[in-house]
């Protein structure tokens, strides 16, 4: 994995945790890669002995529920290397649907369609001039620099691994892991392997119960995940207890629309929830052809006054824009494919869980965790705060 030392081992045993008693946890490999990492194994818990398997490469560590992998593969495989599993393991049988599960498939049919989605070409060119800068950080300089300054770094909700290996890459001596919810974690690690991102670690977990050890980082980056869970607030409390004094947290989470719009994504939305991600996939096939139709009109309007009841506040707009900031999310981007742009309208529509906040909501629990705001960017889409826990400060309990 490149020239870096391997961080894989350390990982595994100086940071995860049992995500159901938060006890250390015990390697047993059945298999080792080329890089003499475990490459397929079982992590046990020394106090709780619930067990989790490692397959590919990959620590799976979520407790028996909806969304923990079905282990029989697993078992069939190596049950004979392994003969308590069946004795420890809650829930054997394939598990059934739940409200995280279908965002854990969305996600993961969205992330495996477009595996390479803002990691490369112009989709990767517009991610960094968006995401830098809403950050706090002018230019790509200013990033590394700043990455520098860390040693441990997660990326929670690291879908493919973008912005895991934005950080890996800027600083190659710090340790990133990235915390993913979905299988597409497995193309995040297999492009690890392939590219030669040696300080790179990827584990599949809820970060409503992050298996990993508390104040064990000093950056952790949540890009657009936290709405994505049942509780905003909530989630962003867990990720604060990873967090190491003087260490900052950065994050993004949507905002609240105006109320036309917010009504109507909410029905397109509640239209989606029964479909396969495929088959909702393929509904907003039409709405991005719509949002394209729009955008290409190129027609603005004038807004003489202030439309309080509709959100809509007086000014010129493109039509197109207008409808987007107020009516229904129509997303269109004459730099990204038509598939990338289905994929972005897909991102918004598809997940159970999509809460929006205001920015007094967001500043309220940033301040009452304890926290000290060191850039806040507020836009139509969304907030993002990059916030510090002081050396001096402790954190408020939840």
């Amino acid at each position: 994995m490149g020239e870096g030392r391997s961080f894989g081992m350390d990982v595994w045993m100086n940071l995860l945790v049992c995500p159901k008693c938060s006890g250390g946890l015990l390697l047993e490999s059945f298999e080792w890669d080329d890089r003499g990492l475990c490459r397929d194994g079982v992590l046990t818990c020394r106090v709780c002995r619930q067990w989790y398997a490692i397959t590919h490469g990959v620590p799976r560590l979520f407790l028996p529920g909806p969304v923990r992998p079905d282990d029989r593969p697993f078992l069939a495989r190596w049950g004979d290397r392994f003969e308590r599993a069946a004795a420890t393991l809650e829930g054997i049988d394939q598990p059934v649907a739940g409200d995280l599960a279908q965002v854990q498939a969305t996600f993961g049919y969205k992330w495996t369609r477009l595996n390479r989605w803002g990691m490369q070409g112009e989709s990767a060119r517009l991610v960094e001039e968006w995401l830098l800068p809403r950050y706090g950080w002018r230019d790509r300089e200013a990033y590394e620099t700043f990455m520098l300054t860390r040693s441990r770094m997660l990326d929670v909700g690291c879908g493919l691994g973008r912005e895991s290996f934005r950080m890996a890459r800027a600083n190659p001596k710090a340790l990133v892991v990235g915390l993913e919810l979905s299988e597409c974690v497995d193309e995040a690690i297999g492009y690890a392997r392939k590219h030669g991102v040696g300080n790179a670690f990827f584990v599949q977990g809820d970060l409503a119960v992050p298996p990993l050890r508390r104040a064990s980082f000093d950056f952790i980056l949540s890009e657009g995940v936290l709405h994505h869970t049942d509780d905003t607030q909530k989630a962003l409390s867990s990720l604060i207890t990873l967090l190491a004094p003087g260490g900052e947290i950065a994050f993004y989470v949507y905002r609240r629309k105006a109320p036309l719009r917010e009504y109507a994504d909410d029905f397109v939305r509640s239209l989606l929830q029964d479909l396969t991600p495929p088959e909702a996939w393929n509904t907003m096939e039409s709405l991005t052809r719509l949002s394209k139709a729009l955008s290409d009109l190129k027609v603005e309007i004038d807004v003489p006054v202030d439309v309080p009841a509709l959100g809509i506040r007086a000014g010129r707009y493109d039509i197109h824009r207008l409808i987007y900031y107020t009516m229904f999310k129509c997303y269109w981007n004459d730099r990204l494919s038509f598939e990338e742009n289905v994929q972005v309208n897909f991102d918004w529509y598809a997940p159970r869980y999509a809460w929006r906040h205001t920015p007094e909501e967001v500043q309220g629990w940033v301040a009452g965790a304890g926290l000290l705001t060191v850039h806040e960017t507020v836009e139509e889409s969304g907030i993002t705060v990059r916030a510090e826990l002081p050396m001096t400060r402790s954190r408020v309990a939840s």
